[in-house]
Order: structure tokens, then C-alpha cells, then sequence
């Protein structure tokens, strides 16, 4: 085997090393939820309720839906959570995953 040949598969063998190392880095990162509520007309509820339990963690938040009837809740940690929404007028919603 030639010099040139010997150094080539030397850094493919490094840059395959370098790539199985990256797919193998920990998944320790957040997630999001969010979404809209909506009547069965399709208009937006404002001011609705919103809250994500994760009764494992300990964890709870809270919003109210924006004047599109949004929400969003950023950087959760992963988990099983449950999604409750709660507003006058309509019943309560609660989904779990």
C-alpha cells in the first residue's frame, strides 16, 4: 500500500469515527408544545386556560391563549406530560400523552 492510499483511509476512517460520535451524543434537550383553541365553528378562544403537568418531574405551566387563540410553552423537558384547557362557557379538555 502507497503512502497516499495508507493517509486516505486513515481520514476516511477519521471522519466516519467523527460522524458516529455525533449520532451518538446524548439526547438531552427541551421541547416544545404548542397549538390553538378553537370553537367547532373555528373561531379562536382568547384567554383560555392553558396548563402542562408532568406530575413525574414535578413540573407545571400555566398560559392564557393569545388573540389568535395561540399557545406555546418552550423549553420543557422531556416527558409525559398532560395538556388541560379550561375556559368559561366550554368544558374541560384534557389530553395525555
Amino acid at each position: 500500500m502507497d503512502s497516499f492510499s495508507m493517509k486516505r483511509n486513515l481520514l476516511v476512517g477519521f471522519v466516519v469515527l467523527l460522524l458516529a460520535a455525533a449520532c451518538a451524543w446524548p439526547q438531552t434537550g427541551t421541547t416544545s408544545v404548542r397549538g390553538a383553541v378553537t370553537d367547532k365553528t373555528g373561531a379562536a378562544i382568547v384567554g383560555a386556560k392553558v396548563s402542562v403537568i408532568n406530575a413525574a418531574q414535578g413540573l407545571q405551566r400555566e398560559t392564557a391563549t393569545d388573540g389568535t387563540g395561540g399557545y406555546e410553552f418552550l423549553s420543557l423537558p422531556p416527558g409525559s406530560y398532560v395538556l388541560t384547557i379550561e375556559t368559561k362557557g366550554f368544558r374541560k379538555f384534557e389530553q395525555k400523552n
